[in-house]
């Protein structure tokens, strides 16, 4: 009776170990390939002055700074940002549209409008 027993508690064991394995393992791989990816950032060209970056790279500002924050930046023109689909753009975690003429704290003129993509963020 107790080999029986002791089998019994042998498959049961093994049948635990299985279900806990078989949850457990997907939650892992997704929780890792989550944030495997590096995140990326969608900056609208016209909007920045290439070259003020303090580096002397001849980047934006914005481009430096989002580099030095681990992102992969992605330089857009007028048209191509004009052509983005809802999720295109989502395929992004920061969207940057700067202010190329600013001056520190003098008063700038407002902003030109963005193409009309706005409506598909």
């Amino acid at each position: 009776m107790k080999g029986f027993l002791r089998s019994k508690l042998v498959l049961a064991l093994a049948a635990f170990l299985m279900i806990a394995a078989a949850i457990v393992i997907p939650m892992s791989s997704s929780i890792r390939h989550a944030y495997a990816a590096t995140p990326q950032v969608l900056i609208l060209a016209s909007s920045v002055t290439p070259g003020t970056a303090t580096d002397g790279s001849g980047k934006s500002l914005e481009q430096q700074q989002a580099e030095a924050d681990g992102f992969t930046v992605t330089l857009a023109t007028d048209a191509q940002w004009d052509a983005m689909t809802a999720s295109q753009f989502a395929a992004y975690q920061a969207l940057v549209i700067g202010d190329p003429t600013c001056q520190g704290e003098s008063p700038t003129p407002p902003l030109r409008p963005t193409p009309p993509s706005g409506s598909r963020w």
